[in-house]
């Protein structure tokens, strides 16, 4: 831990410096830098946000932001979460996890070098990292069983629909219906199938909030036939 000039307290992962990103570095793939954080941050002891991104005329990646899983301060919001009857509601505050940490890596495609280069990283955090000890904790170490899976893909089979496919080069773009028990449709969520780096990407955000694939991913999966799941989704 070390003080920046103002006076604010920073703390600095203290890791190989073969695995800590360098301004500079080039990546054939955005996946590979996405693995590299992960890793980083995986041994540093934090967990890590998909942040924004944009697409180039080609419909590839341009520029990818990585971040801090405790990066921003979002409004305050409050949901209900205990089953009781109308007039007994208790809120819960969900806005704990959140802190304004500014710790993140981007990177932008280079069309000279027809590759990814590392062009902007902050290596400090406004917070404690987990200890060794508390690693099993992060998002990142959760490990997903094979219950888990067969509970998301039993929940593509029986509650999401396809209703529409949309081909956009090597993308296939599904609008699936999220159906609840009665079979009413309660949203329809956007998922696009890179089929070329077999991503699938949802805007339910599932995977990137929890670590584990949603069930309309899976529904495009079964659509698609594919035969396994790809290992970036698996997470160690």
């Amino acid at each position: 831990m070390r003080e920046s000039p103002g006076g604010t307290k920073v703390w600095v992962p203290k890791v190989d410096s073969n695995i800590c990103p360098k301004v500079g570095d080039f990546f054939s793939l955005v996946e590979s830098v996405e693995n590299m954080y992960r890793k980083y941050g995986d041994v540093a002891g934090f967990d890590i946000w998909l942040a924004s991104k944009k697409m180039n005329s080609l419909g590839g990646v341009q520029t990818r932001y990585f971040v801090c899983s405790k990066e921003g301060n979002p409004p305050k919001k409050e949901f209900d979460s205990l089953e009781v009857s109308s007039g007994e509601r208790k809120r819960r505050n969900t806005n704990f996890k959140r802190i304004g940490c500014k710790a993140c890596l981007k990177v932008h495609y280079v069309k000279e070098s027809a590759r990814y280069e590392v062009y902007h990283f902050i290596e400090g955090h406004n917070h404690m990292l987990c200890r060794s000890d508390e690693k099993m904790f992060t998002r990142s170490r959760r490990q997903l069983d094979y219950k888990d899976r067969r509970n998301e893909m039993n929940k593509a089979a029986w509650f999401c629909g396809v209703v529409e496919v949309v081909e956009v080069g090597d993308k296939m773009i599904y609008n699936i219906t999220h159906k609840n028990k009665n079979s009413e449709v309660k949203a329809t969520y956007k998922v696009v199938h890179d089929v070329r780096n077999e991503s699938f990407d949802c805007s339910c955000n599932h995977f990137v909030r929890n670590g584990i694939l949603c069930h309309h991913a899976f529904k495009v999966m079964l659509n698609s036939e594919v035969q396994s799941i790809p290992e970036k989704y698996i997470l160690p």
